[in-house]
């Protein structure tokens, strides 16, 4: 669609104003961004868990695992199993991981701000962010020792702003 109040000035093609719905989800996706970016340098300069304190989550899970293990209910004590061994083995790889995942918030901000400046390019990228982001964990982990809750929520999400971005195309150039 075609703002023939700004298309021509000086006798070059305007492009139209940028659609506030696109402006929303690029200002959410930065401040989801930047809040990932600062709390996985923060995690980052702390480094890992050191035994101690992998023993004492344990201790604390199997606190909550005993009356959950009475009442029967085996997908709870399961997850909290599930955690366990994911936390364990994130906690292992811990600087990789990180790292990694540092280089996908990275690709996140590029695809935001090729978007936010018109660029189709940015939505591609954003398609590969979704992916990589919940993919970072089949690099460091078994398929078993990953929570499928978390993969769910992360694919949702993922899935919800690309569509939504998706709805901006038609404003963004090739």
């Amino acid at each position: 669609m075609i703002d023939y109040e700004n298309e021509i000035e000086f006798g070059e093609v305007q492009k139209p104003k940028r659609p506030t719905f696109l402006l929303v989800l690029c200002i959410l996706s930065f401040v989801y961004i930047g809040l990932s970016w600062i709390s996985t340098l923060t995690s980052f300069i702390s480094g890992p868990l050191n035994d101690e304190d992998l023993k004492l989550q344990r201790i604390e899970i199997a606190k909550i695992l005993e009356p959950i293990k009475t009442s029967g209910d085996n997908s709870v004590a399961e997850t909290l199993n599930t955690f366990i061994r994911m936390t364990e083995g994130i906690n292992e790889n811990f600087y990789a991981f990180n790292l990694v995942y540092l280089v996908v918030i990275a690709l996140g901000f590029i695809a935001v701000f090729f978007m936010f400046q018109g660029k189709r390019l940015g939505f591609q990228l954003y398609i590969g962010y979704g992916l990589f982001n919940i993919l970072r964990y089949y690099l460091f982990l078994p398929a078993a020792d990953i929570i499928s809750f978390l993969i769910v929520w992360e694919l949702f999400f993922a899935s919800l702003f690309t569509i939504l971005y998706s709805r901006n195309l038609h404003w963004m150039d090739n």
